[in-house]
């Protein structure tokens, strides 16, 4: 499966909107900060798995930051593990 290629600055912006800090992100998707980084500056992609954690941690859905539509929440932002 070829990777997603998301809006790294809609991640951003949804993610500094929450005061989620990037090291709390990465805990919470189970995703690498040096990954996310890139990721926010849209130099990287990314599988669909990891997608859907992304977007399960803002509390939104896939399709704001792939593009496909507005921003609309989903959930309760996923919380980091303790």
């Amino acid at each position: 499966m070829s990777p997603v290629q998301p809006n790294g600055p809609v991640i951003r912006a949804l993610r500094e909107a929450r005061e989620i800090k990037l090291r709390e992100f990465a805990r919470t998707t189970g995703i690498d900060v040096a990954h996310l980084s890139r990721l926010e500056r849209g130099e990287s992609g990314v599988g669909r798995t990891r997608l859907a954690r992304i977007a399960a941690a803002l509390g939104v859905t896939p399709d704001p930051i792939t593009g496909g539509g507005a921003v609309t929440s989903k959930a309760t932002p996923l919380q980091a593990p303790p």
